[in-house]
C-alpha cells in the first residue's frame, strides 16, 4: 500500500513477474530481501508483485476497506 500512496506503482509495474504470486510468496520474498543482499531488479520485482496484490485487494474491496484491514491487523 505504501507504493500506492507514493504513486510509484506505474513505475514498478513493468517489473512484475509474469505469474501472480500469493501473499505468502510475496511475504517470503520480502523477508529474504531484508535478510541479505539483493539486486535492484530483484527488489523491483518483489515490490511490483506486492503493488499488484494491493491493487487486486483494492479492486475486490475498496481502498478504505484495505486500510481498515491493515489498521486492525485483519
Amino acid at each position: 500500500m505504501a507504493i500506492t500512496v507514493a504513486g510509484e506503482g506505474r513505475n514498478l509495474s513493468r517489473y512484475a513477474p509474469i505469474e501472480v504470486w500469493s501473499m505468502k510468496e510475496i511475504d517470503r520474498r520480502l523477508a529474504a530481501l531484508a535478510n541479505g543482499p539483493a539486486t535492484a531488479d530483484e527488489m523491483r520485482t518483489v515490490y511490483a508483485a506486492a503493488y499488484r496484490a494491493a491493487q487486486t485487494l483494492i479492486r475486490e474491496k475498496t481502498e478504505a476497506d484495505v486500510w481498515r484491514s491493515i489498521a486492525t491487523g485483519a
